[in-house]
């Protein structure tokens, strides 16, 4: 019965552990994302910069829309993406504590 306990109180401990490790990789992660869109926007300012600005001809309105749609679309699937990935995460760690 001891035995027991001190297993469970140990896979307890160990799956706190790993919580916290895996949420201290998640923090790593996404400021590694930030930092690479921070510093490709940064070198290359002019064309991101670009991007936002109203086209001189009727003609090259369609292309402006697609971008921004395009950007729109970039940012949403990225945030749905982290939060899967979050959710997964989620259920390896119940998993764990499982175990």
């Amino acid at each position: 019965m001891a035995s027991k306990r001190r297993r469970r109180g140990r896979a307890r401990r160990s799956a706190h552990t790993r919580e916290e490790s895996f949420h201290l990789i998640k923090v790593a992660a996404y400021t590694t994302i930030a930092a690479i869109f921070g510093g490709s926007a940064a070198l290359q300012s002019s064309a991101f910069l670009s991007m936002w600005s109203l086209p001189s001809q009727a003609s090259e309105i369609p292309e402006f829309v697609a971008r921004i749609i395009l950007f729109i679309l970039l940012v949403a699937l990225s945030i749905s993406w982290i939060a899967a990935t979050e959710s997964e995460l989620q259920l390896r760690l119940v998993g764990y504590a499982n175990c």
